[in-house]
């Protein structure tokens, strides 16, 4: 099938499901739109970009709408480059979503601007920390759900600390995660 480009421009694509109906990776634009919202009973949002509120900021001013909650959220205002140190958030960011477990039925979504590196990094802090799995076996099992993930190579040696951090020892060789 063939598209053209202000058909592409207007197709809506849902963030990705991580672990299910409880944790979904997405972007800036994804967090922001009320169907996602409501589809995917989203509960709890965690921002990872520099945007201060940037998905909540509009909706809170919407007329009519003020009585209407707006999800809690975590902000982690963070650039997507190589000297900015993502580490410290990982452990109130897994907090935060562990918080929000999925026992109600409802879910967190976790996003950064494009939704490739600074959010992924998140998720896969959250899937060792609460699956306990190594560095790899987070890498292989985001790069299942969501195959452009591209985080950079920074938040990946911070992941590499992580993993030290939650197991006592380093498990994965940053060469066993595929390029990027």
């Amino acid at each position: 099938m063939l598209y053209t480009p202000q058909e592409l421009d207007n197709m809506f694509i849902y963030p990705v499901e991580v672990l299910p109906r409880f944790l979904y990776v997405g972007n800036h634009r994804q967090s922001q739109a009320g169907r996602v919202n409501k589809d995917l009973k989203i509960k709890a949002h965690v921002n990872v970009s520099k945007s201060r509120d940037a998905a909540f900021e509009g909706r809170l001013e919407v007329p009519g709408k003020e009585d209407k909650p707006v999800p809690p959220l975590l902000e982690i205002l963070i650039d997507d480059k190589k000297d900015e140190d993502l580490m410290p958030h990982f452990q109130n960011a897994c907090n935060f979503i562990d918080s929000h477990s999925a026992k109600d039925g409802k879910s967190v979504l976790v996003f950064s601007d494009l939704g490739i590196s600074r959010s992924i990094t998140v998720a896969m802090a959250y899937l060792m920390h609460r699956k306990k799995l190594s560095l790899k076996q987070a890498w292989q099992y985001m790069k299942k759900c969501k195959r452009n993930m591209c985080p950079n190579r920074s938040f990946v040696q911070q992941l590499s600390l992580w993993e030290e951090q939650l197991f006592g020892k380093k498990i994965s060789d940053l060469n066993d995660v595929e390029p990027y």
